[in-house]
């Protein structure tokens, strides 16, 4: 019977090849055909199917015509989340024996493994806001999934550009982690290795734990956390307990009012430089997701390194002004104060701790500074992005013919070219002046040093301000509520607000027409606490 299956299959697959080829397509992008014998590809289970590869490499024409590359089984499935919504779905598949083992193999030039992504960009009509991302960041130093431009067919019908992904994994080749077993339950073994990520959960693999603190942005909200890799059916109780615990005491460190110690603070805890970058690369590419949804971590066996690493990144499709919401098309305002307090999914308070910390502030400022000669030089993406663009001057054009999006809005596009070339002319433009941004806005965004109210009891920032300032309570569980008012430098009350105080931490923003109608100059800040006492220091509006 399974020779029969077999000699079908063969059948078929020759059928749909012979009707693909009927198009005559030529590329210069490597070329995917996944036959699925008739069945539907839906989220969950995953089906059987075959994958042939048409690769003659790095700048050699590729045609259905040609002797695949590569054939094998694959298990095939729907993946993604908002995205699923889209005509043009992406894929997670597996590369499997005839018995349905796992088999590594080498897809288009990329390092041997049996997990792969095929995203499929539909609103982001440049197709390489993803493909950027992750090469900045490898850039950087870090490990990113690496990606190819592709285009697939899908039985014998054309599906456009997609990009084939490395899957987010413990890998020697990608997340390069000690591999967890389920023996690994106590002492040395049991610390690693982990990845975990912040995100929405979908599918049926959505078991995490939820923050012991608050977000910092909106009382009575947590930050969610998911098992990835292990995923949480594979791991043990100890497991799941250890790496819980592990970030408990981390946030719980992050909290505490002596948390930049060098002893005991939160840097021995989480490795400064892979944090500090993942902000820069958010921060650069305003992604509205960041920091609160497809945001990874990962932590390695105790013996490797003890402490907490940040990525690798995932899913910018939002990025790089391709957002019509939360100022994501502006280059102004910092993403990690952006997020509105009404939405589901917060940003965890780590971050504006992490900058009200010297260290880590400076850390920032100075890589960020390297960067810009180099990774983050506004010439050097630009050349990046042309060049893409010059290999997708043709496939391009395929894709739209069949998906005819262009010029018009997918949500949630800000801008949207009548023509290809338009819609990378407007990110490019879009990036160099967020750049720009950055560069006037680093140094005044939040300086520590200078900003802080009362002996930390509170931080402005950022200060100077142009329109508006901030305010982050330090956590202290005496104080229930705080009064912040503004006078000028004859003692008139100019503005008057009140706080209800969380115990975790409350960030305060000022909102009120009072502050941005203020002209230019230097006030007094006073912070006023429900315990009786009271601080203040100087804001300048800009």
């Amino acid at each position: 019977m399974k020779g029969v299956y077999t000699l079908l299959s063969t059948l078929y697959l020759i059928v749909l090849i012979q009707s693909a080829k009927s198009q005559t397509i030529k590329s210069n992008l490597p070329l995917l055909l996944i036959n699925t014998n008739g069945q539907q590809i839906v989220d969950e289970p995953k089906i059987t199917a075959q994958l042939s590869v048409f690769d003659k490499g790095k700048g050699a024409s590729n045609s259905l015509s040609d002797v695949p590359a590569l054939t094998c089984k694959i298990g095939i499935e729907v993946r993604g989340s908002t995205s699923q919504v889209f005509p043009k779905k992406s894929y997670g598949f597996e590369t499997i024996t005839e018995t349905g083992d796992n088999l590594n193999v080498s897809l288009l030039g990329l390092p041997a493994e049996n997990d792969w992504i095929l995203y499929a960009p539909y609103n982001d009509k440049t197709f390489m806001r993803d493909i950027l991302a992750y090469q900045l960041f490898r850039n950087m130093g870090h490990y990113a999934p690496r990606s190819v431009l592709c285009e697939l067919y899908l039985n014998s019908e054309y599906y456009g550009v997609y990009v084939l992904v490395e899957k987010i994994k413990q890998d020697k080749n990608r997340v390069n982690i000690t591999k967890l077993t389920p023996t690994d339950i106590t002492g040395v073994p049991v610390s690693g290795g982990y990845i975990f990520k912040i995100d929405k959960p979908t599918g049926s693999e959505n078991e995490g734990w939820t923050s012991s603190i608050l977000s910092g942005i909106e009382t009575g909200k947590k930050i969610s956390f998911l098992f990835h890799d292990p995923s949480a059916g594979k791991l043990d109780h100890e497991q799941k307990e250890y790496i819980q615990n592990f970030i408990f005491n981390f946030e719980k460190v992050l909290a505490s009012e002596n948390y930049t110690n060098e002893e005991t603070g939160y840097r021995n805890l989480i490795d400064v430089n892979s944090f500090v970058d993942f902000f820069i690369l958010n921060e650069v590419s305003k992604n509205i997701d960041s920091y609160r949804t497809s945001t990874f971590f990962h932590k390695d066996r105790d013996d490797k390194n003890k402490k907490l690493v940040a990525g690798p990144p995932w899913d910018y499709n939002l990025g790089f002004g391709n957002a019509n919401y939360y100022n994501g098309e502006v280059v102004s305002n910092w993403v990690y104060q952006g997020i509105p307090a009404t939405d589901a999914r917060q940003i965890p308070f780590w971050w504006q701790r992490f900058l009200n910390d010297p260290v880590f502030y400076n850390t920032m400022k100075e890589r960020y500074t390297t960067f810009r000669s180099s990774v983050l030089k506004t010439e050097n993406i630009h050349r990046y992005i042309d060049s893409l663009a010059l290999v997708l001057k043709e496939p391009q054009a395929r894709n739209y013919s069949v998906w005819k999006i262009m010029g018009k809005y997918v949500w949630p596009n800000p801008y949207y070219g009548a023509t290809y070339q338009q819609d990378v002319d407007y990110m490019k433009q879009w990036i160099g002046d967020r750049l720009n941004w950055i560069d006037g806005n680093l140094l005044i965004m939040n300086n520590p040093e200078l900003n802080q109210v009362g002996n930390g009891i509170a931080v402005v920032y950022p200060n100077p301000f142009q329109e508006l300032f901030s305010v982050e309570f330090l956590p202290d569980a005496e104080v229930s509520s705080a009064a912040v008012e503004i006078y000028d430098l004859t003692g008139k009350k100019l503005f008057q607000d009140f706080v209800p105080l969380n115990s975790s931490g409350t960030v305060y923003s000022a909102d009120n027409n009072g502050v941005s109608s203020l002209s230019g100059g230097v006030y007094i800040l006073k912070i006023k606490l429900s315990t009786g006492k009271e601080f203040s220091a100087k804001i300048v509006k800009k």
